[in-house]
């Protein structure tokens, strides 16, 4: 059960005004999405090309695919499209194997048509996203996105909790966005373009976010004094951090309903 009293005097204590979510692996599931998509087109396509691996032989170049596509981008500050992704680990797993004449010369074209649906659809929310914004929505507390994705595709996923939003509670969710490109950074500047578009005051925001170097580090260094960061370990340097910096540290969205 909400302990609304208990939120509500913790918001009202650090003069929360307003809340601006990071979106992807905060409110929706991405990196679900992209796992299981991956899986299911990398499948159908090394089945088309390779039609002599066994089943146990594909789930294995899958998985060691997405393993080395994790390692590439994993210090990369900006998104890539997921077909590109794709085209990186592809290569570089022939490549390890010193297989590159098993590399089609048009797996490019291949992937950019196999993937061509998956910036048309939303990932599935969280199980407590539209709790969360009705939360906020019961105290008057403004409400934003602030995304490092393509403006169509954050659009799409706005929609989806808009949708789900009024088919449960019958009313309308008022939730604005704002983007930050995929060939720029989302750092300091970016989430001070977002506060500022969003007509936001720094002083009185609460930053969600799941990443340590594209949320909740460039946030601060925008003068953001309130975080919660979602993530299953504490790599906070603190040490590093101002004083009057507040952060609390949650493994998914859904504990906020009991402790904000």
């Amino acid at each position: 059960m909400i302990d609304y009293e208990k939120i509500s005097t913790s918001l009202k204590e650090r003069n929360i005004g307003s809340v601006l979510f990071d979106m992807d692996n905060t409110l929706v599931q991405t990196h679900r999405y992209y796992k299981e998509e991956h899986e299911i087109v990398l499948r159908d396509i090394l089945k088309d090309i390779y039609y002599e691996m066994t089943d146990e032989d594909i789930d294995r170049a899958m998985e060691d695919i997405y393993m080395i596509v994790l390692e590439i981008y994993s210090k990369n500050p900006r998104p890539v499209l997921i077909d590109e992704q794709i085209r990186k680990g592809f290569v570089k797993y022939f490549e390890e194997r010193n297989q590159e004449n098993l590399i089609p010369e048009n797996i490019g074209k291949i992937l950019k048509e196999a993937f061509s649906f998956f910036y048309k659809k939303s990932p599935i929310l969280f199980p407590s996203s539209i709790e969360i914004l009705n939360l906020l929505k019961k105290f008057n507390i403004s409400k934003g996105v602030y995304s490092h994705a393509q403006y169509d595709w954050t659009k799409i996923k706005i929609e989806l909790l808009k949708q789900l939003y009024q088919k449960k509670y019958n009313r309308e969710l008022e939730l604005p966005f704002f983007t930050t490109d995929i060939s720029d950074e989302k750092d300091l500047k970016g989430w001070s373009k977002a506060i500022e578009h969003l007509d936001f005051k720094k002083e009185t925001t609460l930053v969600i976010g799941d990443s340590l170097t594209s949320d909740i580090l460039p946030a601060i260094n925008a003068e953001i004094k309130n975080l919660v960061y979602i993530s299953k370990k504490d790599d906070i340097p603190w040490e590093e951090l101002p004083n009057d910096v507040s952060i609390k540290i949650v493994e998914n969205i859904g504990e906020l309903l009991n402790d904000f």
